[in-house]
């Protein structure tokens, strides 16, 4: 799995639950008390680069 989201092209929405707009879930990752990013709770592609992204949404949208 991804340990970080850094460098993903899909953004998050703040909701209920932390979700990317794949519809992965994410949390918020501290150390020590000191905010360091945001990490995914379940494996998924990180695309990053915007081709990879828009492939993604393509298999989203299309139901693969």
């Amino acid at each position: 799995m991804k340990k970080t989201c850094n460098g993903c092209k899909a953004e998050i929405s703040i909701n209920k639950i932390l979700r990317c707009e794949l519809g992965y879930r994410v949390r918020h990752a501290k150390h020590k008390g000191i905010y360091t990013g945001i990490v995914p709770t379940e494996e998924c592609p990180k695309p990053k680069t915007w081709d990879e992204y828009y492939h993604q949404i393509y298999l989203k949208v299309k139901g693969e």
